[in-house]
């Protein structure tokens, strides 16, 4: 479905984060199984998107360095068609049919600016 090596970070320093890969030191620095990491990508993605949660708002994790944050694209940017695509797949896995109804509105809004 969705290739840990692809995830994107923002690693928080109190109120200032940047952005970055998730290399796969980082990855075993979570002490979390690949599940659990994607879903938190998948669900910090989706609150950003869709604009619930703001990009100081999202789910982080502790690691060595501070703080860091998982996204399937790079928040700055914003999803491309691709990854909203992607995103409704996932939720279409875990059933969750109200957030595949508001994806595919993005993604048709995302069709139409093109």
């Amino acid at each position: 479905m969705y290739n840990t090596k692809n995830l994107r970070g923002v690693y928080f320093f109190g109120n200032v984060w940047g952005y970055c890969y998730i290399g796969v030191k980082k990855m075993e620095e979570l002490n979390l199984g690949r599940d659990e990491i994607l879903a938190r990508a998948f669900e910090n993605s989706y609150m950003v998107l869709t604009g619930e949660n703001g990009i100081n708002d999202v789910d982080v994790f502790d690691i060595e360095s501070g703080q860091i944050a998982l996204f399937i694209y790079d928040p700055e940017e914003g999803p491309e068609f691709e990854d909203v695509v992607l995103m409704m797949l996932y939720y279409e896995r875990q059933e969750m049919y109200e957030r595949c109804a508001i994806l595919k509105r993005k993604a048709i809004e995302m069709k139409k600016k093109w």
